[in-house]
């Protein structure tokens, strides 16, 4: 009798998985004032307009960064310019937390 093998996961799951998760926190980045705003209004004082203004600055710096994105992707190619772009909010994460010594 003989065992049938397993088949092999995709060559691409590494690779979607990875532009997923930096989709979801994309998606998070834009969205989380909505479900923050009370502890903002409460904390900051801000006002409805003020709230919506830096929800605003999300969106237009995400806007912005379309342009140099796009040419550096068509200038290297997308497996240079996407590890990067993936790299650098995370870095930028982890120097915040060791600046402001919270774990997280």
């Amino acid at each position: 009798m003989t065992t049938a093998a397993r088949p092999a996961p995709p060559a691409f799951l590494p690779l979607y998985l990875a532009f997923a998760a930096g989709y979801l926190l994309s998606y998070l980045y834009r969205t989380v004032n909505a479900v923050i705003s009370p502890e903002l209004t409460r904390e900051l004082g801000l006002a409805p307009g003020s709230l919506g203004l830096l929800t605003s600055a999300y969106f237009v710096a995400f806007a912005l960064m379309q342009i140099p994105v796009g040419m550096l992707l068509d200038r290297y190619g997308p497996r240079r310019v996407s590890p990067c772009c993936s790299w650098s909010p995370l870095r930028e994460r982890s120097a915040s937390r060791s600046r402001t010594g919270s774990p997280g």
